[in-house]
């Protein structure tokens, strides 16, 4: 890593096993959300855990095959509980069918994190 890039403190800290922990439980907690609160929650959370490169342009000198990672991170770092509200505030569901409401907003998200969760 770089010392002060904040692309490749977030890549080693995503890798880490701490890093690979939380994305594990984040996908967990995405695949079977238990409430719309724990949906705005989450999403809060994982934007924060990608906030210090939020609004930093993706490095374009990362080697080809780290451009996914560079993707996905860039795209986690945008996430808020503002992504869910149109839909959570149009429903009461809640369960398998807050999930269907859900899932294409989760899936490309969830992609990402797998994305990051691919290499050790």
């Amino acid at each position: 890593a770089v010392a002060g890039d904040p692309w490749c403190a977030l890549l080693v800290r995503c890798y880490s096993a701490s890093g690979q922990s939380f994305l594990q439980a984040t996908a967990l907690a995405l695949e079977k959300p238990p409430a719309s609160e724990a949906v705005y929650l989450l999403l809060d959370i994982l934007g924060r855990y990608f906030q210090a490169i939020s609004g930093l342009p993706v490095p374009a000198d990362w080697p080809t095959e780290m451009q996914p990672e560079a993707q996905a991170m860039a795209a986690l770092a945008g996430i808020s509980h503002a992504d869910a509200a149109p839909i959570l505030t149009k429903t009461t569901a809640v369960g398998s069918l807050m999930r269907r409401h859900l899932e294409p907003l989760f899936r490309p998200i969830l992609a990402d994190v797998r994305t990051l969760r691919a290499k050790p």
